[in-house]
């Protein structure tokens, strides 16, 4: 009895172990990719897309949205999968966070394409969003305009003619408080 229940013991623990360690996701095969809503952003075979969680508009020739891919497949694999995909398409990389929650930001031409990584127990999800770039941006006329300040703000060149001091924060005295104390003017809190 005692062997039968050592076995047993010895079974479930192989078990246990094997299945936990299928958690942790494989490695991304680079070059087994295929595409979902954008020709030249390569998705690894092993995401799958989440047709609920994805939404794409088109205005023009102008295409953008998100969208959501989950799988088993371990972070830093497909981190560096999609790095080396991006790449071969022609985007260029603005920034690049390795992490189990990393991100990576591409552009190419006059586009935008961010991806976050979210690393679970179970599988990663990869989201990408891609939206036109921004050349400048001007203030719509129908959106509101922030009111003036009651007070001069001091410019760079009136901080330099006045003496160093050791506190680098110092409020001016001029404007009224709350009852409180919290240093909130009430003039900017009735409008």
């Amino acid at each position: 009895m005692r062997k039968i229940s050592l076995l047993f013991v010895v079974v479930l623990l192989y078990t246990l172990f094997s299945g936990c360690a299928g958690f942790s996701g494989g490695s991304a095969d680079v070059t087994d990719t295929y595409t979902a809503e954008f020709n030249d952003i390569p998705i690894p075979k092993d995401m799958g897309i989440e047709k609920d969680a994805t939404e794409i508009v088109t205005d023009g020739n102008v295409r953008s949205g998100y969208m959501r891919f989950s799988g088993n497949v371990e972070w830093l694999s497909l981190i560096n999968a999609c790095l080396y995909n991006m790449h071969n398409q022609g985007w260029s990389p603005l920034a690049v966070y390795k992490h189990k929650n990393g991100m990576l930001v591409f552009s190419k031409g006059d586009r935008i394409c961010v991806m976050s990584f979210a690393d679970s127990l179970t599988s990663t999800a990869m989201r990408v969003w891609v939206c036109p770039r921004m050349n400048g941006f001007t203030m719509p006329p129908t959106m509101p305009k922030s009111p003036a300040p009651a007070e001069a703000i001091e410019t760079y060149e009136e901080r330099q003619s006045q003496p160093e001091t050791t506190d680098s924060y110092q409020p001016s005295n001029s404007t009224p408080q709350t009852q409180g104390g919290s240093g909130l003017s009430e003039a900017g809190l009735s409008e």
